[in-house]
């Protein structure tokens, strides 16, 4: 009994924080129907919305996509583009195009909600009680409402994403047809496999390898451009960033780093925060990233060690985790983060920490705290000038931090359920005459806290889960 009270006390704490997600989502809108333009954290150029899709789409019929605007999506994406865009559109400029071809803006909201439907039935197979909340947090949390309202091409990814590493379907080689693609829109996404990788699950690994070849090859085929020195040059410059500090960098920024870089700067933050705070963090925040890098390479050690103590997801979460803390690809990137977070149960303060965490960075809203400067400019969805502050806001801080300790739950639980699994810790010895990664050892399943774990007799498994 108390364990089935305890079940429905996390169930109600998801469903409020569900709840709270769609108030923030009226919230927005309500400010946006007063003031014209969305709140913070969204970007916070008025003029720019969906401008990641028609910038993109503009290059779609035409030469010089890397040689000309440096572009550091792969062939794929343009080739997708040219699907969901009207070219007699894009005569001009993107600008022009983003008020005559709407086939863009309505593509970018029919994947919204096929990616919400499908995280339901993806969850609901692990968990039935929290799927609705869980979808909804990442259906139309803020990483997703960001990378709407940019435009951005992880929308129709996450689709994929989701197919791919999610249970949802059940044959190998359609999966990993749709983790290539995932690869194909965004090749960050490659860290995804790492997991797979540390399970010695060869066989995934060289099917995943084969689908992105093929993919990038044939799209490279028909679009004509984008060839791998070309990619590998552009995202060599892109990932240099530029010399100018900008204060959008971290308006929803995933790590301090963007933070410490304008704290290190020639700006008059000193006056505003005071000089005490300032070098505080200029100390401890950079520590703060090493120690959760170095964790992260602790587990992934320890999974090298014991494979199958760690479950696939945690690693892949762990390793996308990684890529948000020590670098900026966009806060829109956090979905692929919360996406392995959301397969978690409530079980131990690690768990429990990443979880809320999670949720708490889904949440759409911000407080500004102190104003920079003011502003006057056009805004597209509202069609009229907007003025409007920039400045600092809460979440500039508290998102990073936020971050920073989800990764520390799912390190010290990973490390945990590493040590637990010991024969002379647990009790118990890991299943004999059978090499890791096998197949034999992943249907020897393991206990949600990780350990490894002999089902008692007549207890029937599923693919590597445990169903006592």
């Amino acid at each position: 009994m108390s364990i089935v009270k305890k079940k429905e006390n996390w169930s109600f704490i998801e469903t409020a924080f569900a709840f709270l997600i769609v108030v923030a989502m009226v919230y927005a809108t309500r400010f946006f129907i007063v003031n014209g333009y969305l709140p913070s954290p969204f970007f916070q150029d008025t003029n720019d919305t969906f401008m990641d899709w028609y910038n993109t789409a503009y290059w779609s019929d035409r030469r010089g996509a890397y040689e000309l605007w440096g572009s550091v999506y792969p062939p794929l994406s343009f080739l997708f583009l040219r699907l969901f865009s009207a070219p007699s559109c894009y005569a001009d400029t993107s600008e022009i195009a983003r008020h005559c071809d709407q086939i863009g803006i309505f593509a970018l909201g029919g994947f919204v909600l096929l990616n919400t439907i499908i995280l339901y039935f993806t969850y609901k197979k692990d968990h039935l009680s929290t799927a609705i909340p869980r979808a909804i947090a990442l259906g139309f949390g803020m990483p997703m409402l960001f990378a709407w309202e940019r435009g951005n091409l992880i929308v129709p990814c996450f689709t994929f994403f989701i197919l791919g590493h999610g249970r949802l379907l059940k044959a190998g080689w359609i999966r990993w047809l749709c983790v290539a693609v995932s690869i194909n829109f965004k090749p960050y996404l490659m860290l995804a496999l790492v997991g797979r990788a540390l399970r010695m699950q060869w066989r995934w690994l060289e099917g995943c390898g084969i689908a992105v070849l093929l993919i990038y090859t044939a799209s490279y085929m028909v679009f004509g451009q984008g060839n791998p020195i070309e990619l590998f040059n552009d995202i060599a410059i892109f990932s240099q960033g530029s010399d100018v500090i900008k204060l959008d960098s971290i308006s929803y920024a995933s790590t301090f780093n963007a933070l410490v870089d304008i704290l290190r700067a020639p700006l008059p933050i000193m006056l505003i925060l005071g000089s005490r705070p300032i070098e505080t963090m200029e100390s401890v925040l950079p520590i703060a990233i090493r120690l959760g890098e170095l964790g992260v390479l602790a587990v992934f050690a320890g999974a090298i060690w014991r494979p199958s103590a760690i479950p696939v997801y945690r690693l892949g979460a762990l390793s996308v985790a990684l890529l948000l803390t020590a670098s900026n690809p966009g806060g829109y990137a956090e979905v692929f983060l919360f996406f392995f977070v959301f397969f978690e149960q409530w079980k131990g303060p690690g768990r429990i920490v990443a979880l809320i965490s999670t949720y708490a960075l889904c949440v759409p809203c911000d407080y500004q705290i102190v104003g920079i400067a003011h502003q006057m400019k056009n805004s597209y969805l509202s069609g009229h000038t907007v003025g409007y502050d920039l400045g600092l806001t809460v979440g500039e801080f508290v998102r990073p931090a936020l971050m920073l300790t989800l990764q520390y739950g799912l390190i010290a639980v990973s490390i945990s359920d590493i040590i637990r699994g010991l024969p002379f810790i647990a009790g118990r010895r890991p299943p004999v005459n059978v090499q890791p990664g096998s197949a034999e050892l992943n249907l020897v399943p393991s206990r949600p806290g990780g350990a490894l774990y002999t089902p008692p007799p007549g207890t029937k498994t599923v693919a590597g889960r445990w169903n006592a």
